[in-house]
């Protein structure tokens, strides 16, 4: 007999299975069996919501108003990122194409989403390791109740014969084993994440656990371990013994390394023995067998033979060496079949049953291990390379050499194995992060990145084994893995460092160097760090020009100038080196008069230039060498000088100063001049940030013949605008009398410093090329304008909002002039200059303005027109679009205003990409419109998308981050409008513990009060629904917190309603009673 359902063909999913399946895993809830039942027998109990028509509106042109320049602007819908429309789905193929880049790259004028492909498999025999864990499907508990069920069936029948009703039990046959995956947190295990994930699906698709669960053991403060569901530590941790099953019915596979501080200091060890007392544990140990006994585990090969006793309970005698007294033995097991289907069918079969395996022995009082660190060890860098090149695999050897020439990112170092040794396991990541020669570094610039660094000497003497053909290939994996993460508009170091390698750069990418005051995306420096450092150590291979001492100072300086015209002509590196090489020359052998002056100017451009294109810090400081008087040089000399300085503040800036292009000299007296908050290297910057300033006045103002190349006071005039801006920011950033800047009224340093800045701009605007210099000029009035309206980088003593929109509108008239300009800027540059253009306008205008929303909308639409195929510049777009779309509706209440905001948010939500840095913010807005919108239309599936969104964006947000408390009290609130809409229980209890969450995550008076309140009417909300007195009491209390709060705050409004919400309940309390 049939038992599908009607109309269902058998073996196939009913959509409404399927779209329940798929709810429960957006939710995080694993649909297995039980849960699926649970869950349909809640919802036959649950009442139908009500079932409204849905609320759309229909796809109207735009009513924006063409500008007053005559031009219609575009619709934000383009065809290409549209909606998709229930018809437009019908029409949609059932399958998509797919292609992989071609070696020209992605840019082919298509619009192409990309997608996800399954990653190399870790586990070399998945379905062998699958049905070695098939007899554990025998395990039973050593002490367990019989399961019986109660068999209606049978209670009827029996009740029909006998006119007596008594239940009929029957005895349940089902899977008893449940397992529990466990991994330790530490520098090298975050290798074996993918390992732990397949061997999760393995051990589900075996067929013989009732329950597969993975945690994560974190060291947590004091060194005591702790388990949480998630590898990151962002939330409080649980003890480790609520994992304990002192019913046997739990088996614990510890899939570790054994390398990590917790298994160093016995810790783990000593979990284990309590856990191997009452349920079968073992290690599953992913590092190669020859590498077991370096382990703080170390596990020998003996005979394991399981004795009466709790399940588990095992006897080991070891091929060599004693048996531990008051020691239990834990398997190490391998991952291959053989290893896993003998454990399995020891601890599922009988007493007396034995093994020939490998062990480790753990105490209850484990003592941690007393040997040394070897990254501690007092070694020098070639002792380290020695010591792992004598343990290492040929593999692992290999892989360290490459791993000497990329910054140590995780996802990086995969990469390059993955690239450089196809076929390599985790195995041999794992020998280089334990061999002593790394460390982890714990103020890596992106905190959710794992980084490591090179102990000292260790890269160096690596390096002396890299051949320049491996470097190369190396630089262009890393320079397509900076194109990837970080897009193609920033300044991809491997790509230059490769080029410089192959002999022939691009002359025309050095311009003026960019200092400190780029924003710079976080781990892009580690890319320049890192090659500048292979350029240096591999160029000194490179054979330099031979000296020709048959040459006279005059003829060594016109050859030093041939070169760097061939240089700038043809871009070959070789000819900027030999420039080098000759002007070195020429100053060693020229007499002190004009001829020496002009050799040192010469050379310091040469060696700046070489600096621009290698980023080798000894280049800088033999530049600043070269004219250390630059009053003595004129206007060359002090161009020079400036570029220099400006260029060293940006390496200190990011590197300190242990840079290597910093003068000794300069590093000594910063060192002496710090004190108090104020470190040296603000004090090096600060000197290096004058000098430039006044170098580059002077050659602004200066002529005369400057080295070729620099234009003089044109590139004076447009670097200056840097410097005086970074001049700016940094007397607010570290004010004070006795500090490196003397800014005793930081708003006023700001606004004099920003203004020169824009003085410099208007000479820029004298020479060719305007655009940029528009952009520039644009970029420091609208600064000030955000300083005189209150929104700037300091606090405003008396915003002057005319003097705001005034600056506002200069700044959006260069910015709008620059936009239109076509033969100059690139379609990236533009598409920002019109997002600036928007800038202006929100700060020029009033929100409620005439006017003010059709312009915002023309100068993102015309922005959106420039982004072009640039995913993230259409994000930003989209972004913008959607703000204005959402205030619009928060000042009118206009729904179609609203339509249009979730619409522009999915747009923009259809381009992020998963790593991107702002996922969670535009989540969180996009979220929170479409939450506006589902209570507005009264619409279910808005409310549960948004709860979604929401919760995604909550996961998404780095820990530390200040919105945290805001995003959980927002995830809060959308549960209750769910459940308004919704009526389902579960959702008030969701937002009352989220709506906990938000207090226990912030310090902030008035907004604690705020969430009192509102978790107190959710628990009176629950009190009414759930019908139990002790949410009445919860709420009673919460709005006493608040209370408390209110009055600490001063906040008499509120204290007010907090007392008189609490009086009436406790006026209820007493009727109930």
């Amino acid at each position: 007999m049939s038992t599908g359902a009607p109309g269902i063909p058998a073996g196939a999913m009913s959509d409404a299975l399927a779209a329940l399946v798929a709810r429960m895993r957006d939710a995080g809830i694993v649909p297995g069996v039980e849960e699926l039942a649970d869950a349909l027998w809640l919802a036959r109990h649950l009442p139908a919501p009500d079932r409204r028509p849905d609320v759309t509106s229909p796809s109207t042109p735009s009513r924006t108003p063409a500008p007053a320049d005559g031009t219609d602007p575009l619709s934000l819908r383009a065809a290409a990122d549209g909606p998709v429309t229930a018809d437009s789905e019908d029409r949609q193929p059932d399958g998509a194409r797919l292609f992989a880049p071609g070696p020209g790259g992605d840019d082919t004028g298509t619009r192409m989403a990309p997608v996800s492909v399954p990653a190399a498999p870790v586990l070399p025999e998945p379905l062998a390791l699958q049905r070695g864990m098939r007899p554990l499907q025998r395990y039973r508990a050593p002490v367990r109740p019989v399961p019986r069920t109660l068999d209606e069936r049978a209670t009827a029948e029996r009740a029909a014969e006998s006119g007596i009703v008594l239940p009929v039990l029957r005895t349940e046959r089902r899977r008893e084993a449940r397992l529990l995956l466990l991994m330790d947190v530490s520098t090298s295990t975050v290798v074996w994440q993918q390992m732990l994930d397949e061997l999760r699906q393995v051990c589900e698709r075996a067929g013989a656990f009732r329950e597969v669960r993975v945690q994560y053991l974190h060291e947590a403060p004091g060194g005591l371990p702790g388990y949480a569901a998630t590898p990151e530590h962002i939330r409080p941790l649980h003890a480790p013994e609520q994992l304990s099953d002192p019913t046997g019915r739990r088996l614990t596979l510890v899939l570790s390394d054994c390398a990590g501080p917790m298994w160093r200091s016995g810790r783990i060890q000593r979990l284990l023995y309590r856990w191997a007392s009452t349920a079968p544990v073992a290690v599953v140990q992913p590092l190669p067998q020859r590498m077991w006994l370096r382990t703080h585990l170390p596990a020998r090969r003996g005979m394991l033979r399981r004795r009466e006793g709790p399940a588990g309970t095992l006897e080991f005698q070891p091929d060599n060496g004693r048996v531990e007294q008051g020691a239990l033995p834990v398997p190490v097991l391998a991952l291959r079949r053989g290893s896993v289907e003998g454990w399995a069918r020891l601890v599922s079969g009988t007493t007396g049953q034995s093994l020939a395996t490998a062990a480790g022995w753990v105490h209850a009082d484990h003592a941690g291990s007393s040997a040394p660190v070897r990254a501690a060890a007092d070694l020098s860098g070639a002792e380290r390379v020695r010591v792992f090149w004598r343990a290492a695999s040929p593999e692992a050897r290999r892989l360290a050499v490459y791993l000497s020439a990329v910054p140590l990112y995780l996802p990086v170092m995969q990469l390059v194995q993955h690239a450089m040794l196809a076929g390599s396991g985790p195995e041999a990541l794992s020998e280089v992060l334990l061999g002593g020669l790394l460390r982890r570094r714990e103020d890596a610039d992106d905190p959710r990145a794992v980084r490591y660094d090179f102990l000292p000497g260790v890269a160096s003497e690596l390096r002396s084994r890299l051949a320049l053909e491996e470097a190369q290939l190396l630089f262009k994996h890393c320079s397509e893995y900076v194109d990837r993460k970080f897009g193609r508009s920033v300044r991809n170091f491997p790509a230059l460092a490769g080029a410089f390698l192959r002999g022939a750069v691009d002359p025309d990418v050095p311009g003026p160097p960019v200092g400190p005051v780029e924003d710079e995306p976080a781990g892009l420096r580690a890319f320049a760090e890192v090659s500048a450092d292979v350029l240096r150590d591999l160029g000194a291979r490179i054979p330099a020009a031979p000296k020709r001492p048959e040459l006279t100072a005059g003829e060594l300086l016109g050859k030093g100038r041939e070169a760097i015209g061939r240089f700038e002509g043809e871009g070959l590196t070789r000819e900027l080196d030999a420039a080098v090489r000759y002007l070195q020359q020429a100053l060693e052998m020229s007499a002190p008069d004009r001829e020496r002056l002009s050799a040192a100017e010469e050379l310091a451009n040469a060696l700046l230039v070489r600096w621009r294109v290698r980023r080798v810090g000894d280049d800088l400081r033999d530049a600043w060498e070269a004219i250390r008087d630059p009053d003595r040089h004129g206007a060359p000399g002090s161009l020079t000088r400036g570029l220099v300085c400006w260029a060293l503040a940006g390496e200190v800036s990011g590197r300190g100063l242990d840079f290597e292009g910093v003068p000794g000299s300069l590093r000594d007296w910063a060192r002496d001049a710090a004190h108090g908050p104020y470190r040296a290297e603000e004090f090096a910057r600060a000197v290096l940030l004058y000098l430039a300033d006044r170098d580059l006045s002077l050659a602004m103002r200066g002529a005369g013949s400057c080295p070729e190349g620099l234009n003089g006071p044109r590139t004076a005039a447009a670097t200056l605008p840097y410097v005086r801006r970074a001049i700016a920011e940094a007397g607010v950033d570290h004010p004070g009398a006795n500090g490196p800047y003397p800014a005793h009224d930081p708003e006023e340093w700001y606004l004099t410093h920003l203004q020169l800045a824009v003085d410099a701009a208007d000479v820029r605007l004298t020479f060719a090329g305007r655009e940029r210099a528009q952009i520039v000029r644009g970029q420091l009035l609208l600064d000030l304008a955000r300083q005189y309206a209150g929104q700037g980088r300091t606090r405003t003593a008396r915003p002057l909002p005319e003097r705001a929109s005034e600056l506002a509108l200069r700044a959006m008239d260069d910015f709008r002039a620059a936009a239109r300009g076509k033969r100059v800027l690139s379609e990236e540059e533009r598409c920002r200059a019109w997002l600036a253009v928007a800038s202006a306008i929100e700060l020029a205008w009033a929100p409620d303005d005439e006017g003010r929303d059709r312009q915002l909308l023309y100068a993102v639409d015309q922005a959106l027109r420039a982004a072009s195929g640039d995913v993230a510049l259409r994000r930003e777009c989209y972004a913008r679009s959607a703000r204005v779309y959402q205030a619009a509706h928060d000042r009118t209440g206009d729904p179609d205003q609203l339509d249009r905001a979730v619409e522009a948010w999915a747009q923009a939500e259809r381009l992020l990409g998963e790593d991107d840095p702002g996922r969670a913010d535009l989540l969180y807005d996009y979220g929170t419109a479409l939450m506006d919108r589902g209570v507005a239309h009264a619409s279910a599936d808005d409310a549960t998308r948004a709860v979604s969104l929401l919760r995604t964006a909550l996961q998404d947000t780095p820990p530390g981050h200040p919105g945290i408390p805001f995003r959980w009290a927002g995830l809060g609130q959308a549960h209750v409008r769910r459940y308004d809409l919704q009526q389902v229980l579960s959702d008030l209890y969701e937002a009352e513990w989220t709506m906990g969450e938000a207090i226990r995550s912030s310090e902030e008076p008035e907004f604690l009060v705020r969430c009192w309140m509102i978790r107190a009417s959710m628990l009176e909300l629950l009190h009414y629904e759930a019908h139990s007195l002790t949410h009445l009491h919860r709420a009673i209390e919460a709005y006493g917190h608040a209370i408390e709060l209110a009055q600490e705050a001063g906040l008499d409004d509120v204290l007010a309603e907090a007392r008189r919400e609490r009086a009436r309940l406790r006026e209820r309390e007493t009727g109930r009673e």
